[in-house]
């Protein structure tokens, strides 16, 4: 019954027999099985089947909501067991991608050699799944807006800066306010054609333009570095240039929003796996590492 519960509540939270079969694995015909199974165990119907989509009855809202206490009863018996030993089991762990191949995933193959009975999926976009349809166990995101039903923890504050090259500045002088900046050439997110300022308790915003936008921030910031105008970057990102120079800081004395923190977005559950709970564990020491080099300034 418990296998048959856990497919049950994909179905629930994919919406569909097809997309459950998909993320678990499982031919869409054994999950009919063993929702079938279920409605013939408890005498009801747990799911109205129609041509587009699956509807949950009374009944089977019932089930998902006291299924879940069971499922982690279940999941805390089990790990009672299985603490000791080498960690093992399967994971899927979603990643943004300039800063998932940059920055997290060093920590994470530093992790995967220290517990090697582990087989994890890495999945790579900057696209917002739907984590728990899509079947995925971890997160990492960087954003100002935390919404959903997901469990949140901070790993680390996403400091942005506005910097330059020396050759830009040579040429077209270092701003000394915020307001300065429509006269400079601004490499900007196509998202994001306004930059807000902050400092001694007020906010400025100003309309930013130049002569290159783009979706891609690894862009912008190639064309800082050849000197074609003032980019605002993550300072993980630009860290390395400013240290050697290629990179300068402007209007440091401002706050560049919106700032962003980096966050680990994981299913609710009372009883996480061991590998879940050892990966993100290990995920916050080496950003609290990583802070300590100087990668964030909060």
């Amino acid at each position: 019954m418990i296998e048959d519960l856990v497919l049950f509540r994909k179905v629930v939270e994919c919406g569909s027999f097809v997309q459950a079969a998909r993320v678990t694995d499982r031919a869409p015909a054994q999950i009919t099985r063993a929702v079938q199974r279920l409605e013939g165990q408890l005498h009801c119907q747990l799911l109205l089947r129609t041509t587009r989509k699956v509807q949950v009855s009374e009944a089977g809202w019932r089930l998902y909501a006291l299924g879940g206490d069971l499922l982690d009863s279940h999941q805390q018996l089990l790990l009672s067991f299985s603490e000791q030993g080498p960690i093992q089991g399967q994971l899927k762990l979603a990643l943004p991608v300039s800063f998932g191949r940059k920055v997290v995933l060093p920590m994470v193959l530093e992790w995967m050699n220290q517990n090697p009975a582990v087989r994890l999926n890495l999945h790579f976009s900057d696209e917002h799944q739907a984590l728990l349809s899509q079947g995925f166990d971890l997160a990492i995101r960087i954003t100002s807006q935390l919404s959903g039903p997901l469990q949140a923890r901070k790993l680390m504050a996403n400091t942005r800066v506005l910097l330059a090259s020396p050759r830009y500045l040579d040429r077209m002088g270092t701003p000394r306010q915020p307001q300065a900046l429509t006269e400079h050439a601004c490499l900007c997110l196509s998202q994001e054609p306004h930059w807000l300022f902050k400092a001694g308790g007020k906010e400025l915003e100003v309309a930013v333009s130049g002569p290159l936008d783009s979706n891609h921030g690894e862009a912008l910031g190639t064309a800082c570095l050849s000197g074609l105008g003032i980019a605002l970057r993550s300072l993980w990102d630009v860290a390395p240039y400013l240290a050697t120079g290629e990179l300068v800081q402007v209007l440091s004395d401002y706050e560049v929003g919106p700032q962003m923190a980096v966050y680990a977005l994981y299913p609710q559950t009372r009883y996480p796996s061991r590998a879940q709970r050892s990966l993100l564990d290990h995920l916050a020491f080496c950003f609290k590492r990583f802070e300590d080099l100087g990668y964030s300034a909060h």
